[in-house]
């Protein structure tokens, strides 16, 4: 059955790590895109994952608590469990994927 999305999701392509419990070394992963309620994710063992887990995103302070919304192969989508990282995704963080990427250095603008 399909359920379309009620946002839109954004390329991120952001490494990130995956924790079952608190005591987990974490599951390295990519964050494919995100959108104001969830993520798709690539992983490399997506069958030992949990039905909910914790996802820390690189350069991204708050933690994700998710919960698996569906799985194929080994990319799954996510769905973000707690209002406040859905209301912090759509103002800044992963609404704006460059929104906390150092900006690039380059030579100086010739004169």
């Amino acid at each position: 059955m399909f359920t379309p999305r009620l946002s839109g999701r954004v390329l991120t392509l952001r490494t990130a790590k995956v924790f079952v419990d608190e005591t987990s070394p974490g599951a390295a992963c990519i964050v494919l895109n995100v959108s104001e309620g969830g993520a798709c994710l690539l992983l490399s063992d997506p069958l030992e994952l949990s039905e909910t887990f914790t996802l820390k995103i690189d350069r991204v302070a708050t933690p994700y608590h998710c919960r698996v919304a569906w799985k194929r192969k080994n990319r799954i989508g996510v769905a973000f469990l707690n209002d406040t990282v859905r209301q912090e995704t759509a103002g800044k963080t992963m609404g704006n994927p460059q929104a906390e990427v150092p900006p690039a250095r380059g030579p100086a603008p010739a004169p």
